[in-house]
């Protein structure tokens, strides 16, 4: 990058003509004029400094390869059609005060992606995958169809365990619980936001059947099993459940096909009782049901490591909030999920006898864990690092003893 690459006016810029890649804005730059970057289809980031208050229409439109875009402007303007066909996925808006036009996220992307009604009237394609990340304004400084990309990033960020300002974090919470009944309609988008209101306890006993509803149509059993935990943390009733647990039932993925079964996971069949072990997991969904059998053999065995995304593959997925474990596994392996910092809790299966050493270490989100009698063995640091944890296990049990004896909270069953 160099200066000739700009063609700056009064402190306007209002020709790049460099060959893209990662791009900061140069000094002397207050406006970024017009359709500045239209058509450079070598762009892949740019950096917005302190000293540009205005940004106008179309300036980083037709970047098919832009990607990523900071902010970092005090106090800027954004105009309308802002990345008009271009395909960004992060931007980040570091500002204390901005002005954002209604259109300015209209005509996104290239086709593909999520459909919202733009400001404009028309629809507005905007990427499945964008995250908008504020870190000193709240979503409502945000086109209404847009705000949602701001509330997924930080849920995502908030139930991954990563560090967020406490600013960020109460304009964010606070907009979440005034807007939940509407953002929780885009929990098959973006089940984060479900999974954060259950962590942070904004379902109350009144609006829990409605969110029965919204998960039944969802159908993914992983997520189900999450709200029957929430359920059985805070609610006396059980009306509902039985209605879930059918359907829990009924969910797809009980068995699958080899074909099916590869798509999805690393196993062998070498579990000392002949059923299958589970090594990793290659899909990228946060919510994880694990199959109780593969090709007619029973699954029997979360293999050592099979969630850290080091021991066998690095492609195991381990930013998952929840997972549901079919009866029938018999022995949950060493380091199994060590470090999967998004795993919020954890119903163990009756078939379970072994819970191997550091199985949840360094788990930091896992705040409940119900262990029943079949385990008979807990391994050294089982449950090491695990700060928020409480086991639910019945008197009398292993899993009572062992967590008097690691000074961890015990709540009977």
């Amino acid at each position: 990058m160099s200066g000739a690459d700009f063609v700056i006016e009064s402190g306007i810029l209002k020709q790049y003509s460099g060959p893209g890649g990662n791009v900061i804005i140069p000094e002397g730059v207050t406006d970024i004029g017009c359709g500045a970057f239209w058509g450079c289809h070598g762009l892949s980031r740019v950096v917005v400094p302190a000293h540009v208050t205005r940004i106008q229409e179309r300036a980083f439109g037709g970047c098919p390869s832009l990607k990523q875009v900071a902010i970092l402007a005090e106090c800027v303007t954004l105009e309308g059609f802002l990345f008009q066909h271009s395909n960004v996925e992060s931007i980040r808006i570091e500002s204390r005060d901005a002005n954002i036009q209604k259109q300015c996220f209209d005509l996104m992307g290239a086709g593909k992606g999520a459909r919202l009604p733009g400001a404009s009237g028309a629809m507005t394609v905007v990427p499945s995958v964008l995250a908008i990340h504020l870190e000193h304004l709240a979503p409502t400084v945000l086109p209404v169809p847009a705000r949602i990309f701001a509330v997924h990033a930080f849920a995502r960020e908030y139930c991954a365990g990563t560090s967020i300002s406490d600013q960020r974090k109460q304009n964010h919470l606070t907009y979440i619980r005034q807007n939940r009944a509407d953002l929780l309609y885009a929990k098959d988008l973006y089940p984060d936001i479900l999974d954060l209101a259950m962590r942070e306890q904004m379902i109350d006993e009144t609006e829990f059947p409605e969110v029965l509803g919204l998960v039944q149509e969802v159908g993914d059993a992983a997520l189900i099993a999450a709200t029957l935990d929430y359920q059985k943390k805070h609610f006396a009733s059980n009306a509902p459940t039985a209605m879930l647990l059918e359907q829990l039932d009924e969910a797809p993925g009980d068995a699958l096909s080899r074909k099916e079964a590869d798509a999805l996971w690393m196993y062998d069949t070498t579990a000392k009782n002949g059923g299958i072990r589970i090594l990793g997991y290659r899909s990228r969904k946060p919510n994880v049901r694990v199959p109780e059998q593969i090709d007619g053999i029973r699954v029997t065995e979360i293999g050592d490591g099979a969630f850290t995304g080091k021991q066998h593959c690095e492609r195991a997925w381990r930013n998952f909030s929840s997972m549901l474990l079919p009866y029938g596994i018999q022995r949950i392996g060493a380091w199994a999920f060590f470090c999967c910092s998004s795993l919020a809790s954890m119903t163990i299966p009756e078939s379970v006898t072994e819970i191997g050493p550091c199985a949840f270490f360094a788990c930091g989100a896992l705040a409940d864990v119900w262990i029943p009698t079949s385990v008979q063995e807990i391994g050294e640091q089982a449950f090491l690092e695990c700060p928020h944890l409480t086991i639910h296990a019945p008197v009398g049990s292993c899993a009572e003893t062992y967590a008097k004896e690691n000074q961890i909270p015990f709540e009977p069953v």
